[in-house]
């Protein structure tokens, strides 16, 4: 558990920094990115996983612990890609204001879930088509 925690920011980091390159964006963004938002989602880091690892080893049967563990690193890596591509930062590495409000797929779409799906279904399907 104390590798895990002490290692932590060097994986977030590097996701970060990963993610921010493959997006086009410099090494000097990812380190703004890093600085802005690593501590926070080391900060969340550290109070899912404890909690995972005490359900999973006070209350989960020996056999189910690596299928429940999986889950949990699913849900953990979803939330880190949602950190990771996080629209608070700006393409030349300065952070966006919170005021105003930015638009999302489903401001775009008349503000429902239906709309939404049906218009991603359509982008992936315009974009099956250049593959």
């Amino acid at each position: 558990m104390l590798t895990n925690s002490l290692l932590a920011p060097i994986n977030i980091s590097l996701v970060f920094t990963s993610i921010i390159l493959l997006q086009g964006h410099s090494l000097r963004v990812a380190r703004t990115k890093i600085k802005n938002d690593m501590p926070e989602t080391f900060l969340v880091g550290s109070c899912y996983w404890p909690f995972v690892s005490y359900i999973n080893f006070r209350f989960i049967p020996l056999d189910y612990r690596p299928m429940i563990g999986s889950v949990a690193g699913a849900i953990w890596n979803i939330y880190m890609s949602s950190a990771a591509n996080n629209p608070k930062l700006n393409p030349d590495g300065t952070v966006q204001s919170s005021a105003g409000t930015g638009t999302t797929l489903l401001a775009e779409t008349g503000g429902t879930a239906v709309p939404a799906l049906q218009e991603a279904w359509k982008t992936l399907n315009e974009n099956k088509k250049d593959l």
